[in-house]
This record gives structure tokens, C-alpha cells and sequence, in this order.
């Protein structure tokens, strides 16, 4: 039964008595409880009861966390496990225990919640907005790993390192410790002579990012009732500069469409549905024959298909649910789509016996040589490749999708249809996003009136 010791007017401390311990002591767990100004005894009295009920219920089921003991560490642990991975993308998940495990838990981890303040949280920042405060770094290739590596394309794959990771450190990428520790063994090279070691200072988005995470894990706990206040909500993070999204104007698309008229068909129909209709590239691995209604003209958005690290490729929803919708495409997309559906027939009829998926028009759109689904982040390795041999401007692949919605804009479309062909979660998302893009066809309104109305005064004249 627990207890209620009143400690003054407006505050108690709730005990439940939880038997004894080893060494005959009796196990106590404690709570203690501000109440608000203006509540009367009576009030104070029946809130103290129905928290009494609720921590013996916790701690009767295990489900009560202690801020004055459990350390931050301790805390994300059970925040991850409980919540984070039962509720969030793999992918986010991922970065979530990156930045917890590499950065957070590091410097902040042996504090108790209880004690954790927001000078704590603000050094942290400061830190990691200084060179060589960081306590994760980064290993550049050397010259002489890149001589002793395999050449990229070759069969000969290191051990429990993916062929994907493998060719960003051939192509000069920096990778994390455990990686290079791993090529080190494999090519008998000292670490020193493999990489260099560098840690740099983060940039203001990032440190952005850090403290969102930071302050979400500490609404839990106040949520959760383990902490009264969340100190992150009293620190003021960088600021951060907007930065223009990468796209592509009108005449940098017709340039890249010029080049794509020699690039293999399979590439050149995902760029172009890409660009017509602004899907994401895990919506474009995702999609499948059943999705297109070629009498409607239409592709329906319905879920993604991605690759994520510890994860391997999988199927999930879309990113929110305004993520379910249908997009109407152009007559040359179509008849891209009908062109590549046939090359996929033929290429099946090729293969015989070896074709390794399902038949060409039954499930998804994009494929591998022999039938699998195609790998999700292929698509975006082939175009900064195919950027580079054909000299176009450098952009991500999800350049395109900003192509699709800044040229929509610039044509005149309202952003709510914008917005729908997008999959955003609200018009703000493309508003806030493209905001250049509005700015300058808002210049362009004001020009075209100042010739209207210039126009008529000197036809007065």
C-alpha cells in the first residue's frame, strides 16, 4: 500500500514499500509531487491519492523509472527499445542510434536525469560546433589503401563489409572506425597508413538535428512521469540558414532529357517518371505494373521499398498517410512504361531458366539483369555517374523530385495540387520548401503588372 507523506502545503512524497532486501534493509521506491498554486486541500488531497494509485500500480509492474537513479544512457535505452523502434522507420531509427550511441550517450550519458540541466546540454552543442571536440571520427582513405583495395566492380568483396559501403571508400568517402578497422585486417595495413583521421566540427543543421532527438527523448521522460521538465526546451539551438533545395530549371531538364536519349531504357523511364511526377526515390523502387491505370493515365502512390544498414531492403508505408495518392502522367511517360515493359518481356524470353523474378508486368515496375526487384539506391548511383560523363549540373536524385515541384510552380499550378502531387503532409511543407521558386514567380507577377498598368498610361499620353 502506498503511502502519502505531506510535506508542506503543496508538495508530498508518495512511498511504496516493495519488501526487503539482501541485506535486510526495506526496499522503498518514492515519488514526491509539486502541486500547482490555487488548488484547494481538497483538490490537493484527491490528485495526491490518484498519483499514490498510479506509482503503486508502476512500480508493482516494473514500469516505474527512478530520475534521481537512472543515468541518460539508461534512459535511451529503454526510450529506443520501447518506443523508437516499435513506432519509427527503420531508417530513422538507424540515425536515431547513431547520433545517441556516437555523440549523446558519450558526453551526456553517465548523468541522472534528475541532475541533467540545461548548461549540460548547452556545452554539448558548443562542442560539437568546435574541430576536434567530437568524440566520433571520421577515416579518410589514403592513397595507398585505395592502391591495395580491389578495383570497383570486382567480385572480390571484403568480409562483412557491403559491396555498397566498399565502393564509397573506393570512390575516396570517408567511413567510420568499425569499417576501417575491418579493411585494415583485410589488407594486413596499419590504420595509420590506411586512413586519416579527421574529426570535424558539425554543421548547424546537424546540430539541429541533435537537439531534436535530445529533446524528444526528454518529453518522454516527462511524459512517462520520470522527469518533471524537459531542460532541452530551455536551450536555444543554432540557428540554422535555409538552403536552397537542388533542382533543375526548365532548360536544364530538356538538357538532361537531350542526354538520356542514349542511356540505357530502364534508367531513362525512371528519370523521366521521376521528373513528371515527383515521386520519392523509395516510392519509385516501391512501385509495381498494378499501380499504373494506363486508360486513366494515372500511377498510384501507395508505399516505399528501401534499403537501410543492419535492415536489408524492405517494404514499408509511405511516410505519411497524405504519402497514398494517385498522380496523373503524361502521355510520354506511358508509353516509356508500355517500351520498357516490352524490353523486360524480351530480356525474360532471353534468360530462360535463369531469370530469378517474378514474370515482367506482374509485380515491380524496375528490375534487376535477371528479374529481382532492382536495388532501391541503385537508381541514384547511376545518375550522379551519368551527371558527371554527360557534364550536366550536379544534383542528387532527389533533385528531380524538387525539379518536378519547382517547375510546377513556375508554370502556374496552385501549390495545393502541388502539395498533393508531392505527398506533403500539409501545404506549409511546400510552401516552406519552395519558397524561391514562389518568390520568383511573385517577382514576375509584379513585373507583369507594372507593364499592364504602364502600358495603359502611355496609350493616354
Amino acid at each position: 500500500m502506498a503511502s502519502i507523506e505531506w510535506r508542506g502545503e503543496n508538495a508530498c512524497r508518495i512511498v511504496v514499500s516493495c519488501g526487503y532486501l539482501p541485506n535486510g534493509k526495506k526496499n522503498r521506491r518514492s515519488k514526491t509531487l509539486t502541486f500547482p498554486e490555487g488548488m484547494t486541500p481538497k483538490q490537493r488531497a484527491k490528485e495526491a491519492q490518484k498519483q499514490a494509485v498510479l506509482f503503486e500500480i508502476a512500480v508493482e509492474n516494473g514500469t516505474y523509472l527512478d530520475g534521481e537513479k537512472i543515468t541518460l544512457r539508461e534512459f535511451t535505452e529503454k526510450w529506443l527499445t520501447e518506443y523508437a523502434e516499435k513506432r519509427l522507420a527503420p531508417a530513422t531509427v538507424v540515425v536515431y542510434k547513431t547520433r545517441i550511441e556516437k555523440r549523446i550517450v558519450p558526453v551526456l550519458g553517465h548523468i541522472r536525469l534528475s541532475k541533467l540541466q540545461p548548461h549540460h546540454i548547452l556545452e554539448f552543442y558548443n562542442n560539437l560546433s568546435n574541430e576536434g571536440s567530437r568524440l566520433d571520427f571520421t577515416y579518410l582513405p589514403t592513397g595507398k589503401l585505395l592502391d591495395a583495395l580491389p578495383p570497383r566492380g570486382s567480385k572480390d568483396a571484403l568480409f562483412s563489409v557491403s559491396r555498397h559501403t566498399l565502393n564509397k571508400i573506393k570512390a575516396g568517402n570517408p567511413t567510420n572506425k568499425d569499417t576501417a578497422l575491418k579493411i585494415c585486417e583485410y589488407c594486413g595495413m596499419d590504420i595509420k597508413a590506411a586512413f586519416t583521421v579527421t574529426s570535424k566540427p558539425l554543421s548547424d543543421i546537424t546540430i539541429m538535428h541533435h537537439h531534436r532527438l535530445l529533446s524528444a527523448i526528454l518529453a518522454a521522460a516527462v511524459q512517462w512521469q520520470v522527469i518533471e521538465s524537459n531542460p532541452a526546451q530551455r536551450i536555444k539551438p543554432p540557428k540554422v540558414k535555409k538552403k536552397k533545395v537542388q533542382s533543375y530549371d526548365d532548360e536544364q531538364v530538356v538538357q538532361l532529357f537531350e542526354a538520356l536519349e542514349d542511356a540505357p531504357l530502364n534508367y531513362r523511364t525512371m528519370i523521366y517518371l521521376v521528373v513528371y511526377s515527383g515521386i520519392r526515390l523509395s516510392e519509385l523502387a516501391g512501385v509495381k505494373w498494378e499501380s499504373l491505370d494506363f486508360e486513366e493515365g494515372t500511377i498510384a502512390i501507395g508505399g516505399q521499398r528501401m534499403y537501410v544498414a543492419k535492415y536489408g531492403t524492405f517494404e514499408k508505408d509511405t511516410k505519411t498517410e497524405s504519402g497514398v495518392r494517385v498522380i496523373s502522367l503524361p502521355l510520354v511517360v506511358l508509353n516509356l512504361l508500355l517500351e520498357y515493359k516490352a524490353r523486360c518481356t524480351e530480356l525474360r524470353q532471353q534468360c530462360g531458366s535463369q531469370w530469378e523474378g517474378a514474370e515482367p508486368g506482374t509485380s515491380f515496375i524496375f528490375l534487376g539483369d535477371r528479374g529481382k526487384p532492382m536495388f532501391p539506391l541503385r537508381p541514384s548511383k547511376w545518375f550522379g555517374e551519368f551527371l558527371k560523363k554527360n557534364g550536366l549540373p550536379k544534383i542528387v536524385f532527389h533533385g528531380l523530385r524538387h525539379s518536378h515541384a519547382s517547375l510546377l510552380i513556375a508554370e502556374g499550378v496552385d501549390i495545393a495540387t502541388v502539395s498533393e502531387r508531392m505527398g506533403h503532409a500539409n501545404k506549409s511543407v511546400t510552401l516552406n520548401t519552395y519558397s524561391h521558386a514562389i518568390k520568383s514567380k511573385d517577382r514576375a507577377a509584379a513585373n507583369a503588372l507594372e507593364s499592364l498598368l504602364e502600358s495603359k498610361k502611355e496609350a493616354k499620353i
